[in-house]
């Protein structure tokens, strides 16, 4: 069995790149993890959607992961580093489902890199379950922007607060015919636009005055 030793995590359900990880962040300090190599085609489908695997397969990593706390040293029931020998994700196991992902820090994935030059690439049975979120195409503080407005626009329930908003984010009223919490929905999904980012400040200001 394949380890690398003494890295640092950032398991979140959301893939974060290491230079977007916070300080308020739960960082795990990995003793030791094993290292899986796959094929590249295997590592993208790991990269980007909730895999299962089977548990035969799994049991033989069991505890095989551990990490520091204050106490001493404690087993992590299952995780793994994948690699196709060009990059990394590491997965923190539930059963024996995806749970949560972790990237690594640079210089720790390039020693992972260059160790796992010399191993061999096995073939993993999974399966592909739904697409994990991700955001490419935004920064992390976007991202969590985004969410946190979709999420209060959906305790929004009374039509007039509906109007306000849309009010305070197009400067005239609504259509009739149009529904309102589907627009604005849409406008919070797009990246980089004036109007999410003034829906997300709405609700920052409301929440603060509570």
């Amino acid at each position: 069995m394949n380890y690398i030793y003494d890295i640092l995590l950032n398991f979140k359900p959301v893939l974060y790149d290491f230079y977007e990880w916070n300080k308020e962040d739960e960082i795990t300090h990995i003793r030791k993890i094993p290292i899986i190599k796959v094929e590249s085609n295997i590592l993208y489908d790991i990269k980007n959607y909730k895999i299962k695997i089977s548990n035969t397969f799994l049991e033989k990593y069991r505890n095989k992961t551990e990490k520091f706390t204050k106490k001493g040293v404690e087993s992590i029931e299952y995780a793994l580093v994948f690699t196709d020998g060009k990059e990394e994700i590491v997965i923190l196991f539930k059963k024996n489902e995806t749970y949560k992902v972790s990237k690594m820090l640079i210089d720790e994935a390039e020693d992972l890199i260059d160790i796992s030059k010399r191993f061999e690439k096995i073939t993993l049975n999974y399966e592909k379950k739904k697409k994990l979120e991700r955001n490419e195409y935004t920064t992390r503080k976007e991202y969590e922007e985004k969410k946190y407005s979709l999420k209060m626009l959906q305790r929004v329930k009374e039509e007039s607060q509906l109007e306000y908003l849309y009010l305070e984010c197009f400067n005239k009223n609504p259509n009739k015919n149009i529904d309102i919490q589907k627009e604005l929905e849409k406008k919070i999904k797009q990246n980089n636009n004036e109007i999410g980012k003034k829906i997300y400040q709405i609700f920052k200001l409301v929440s603060t005055k509570k």
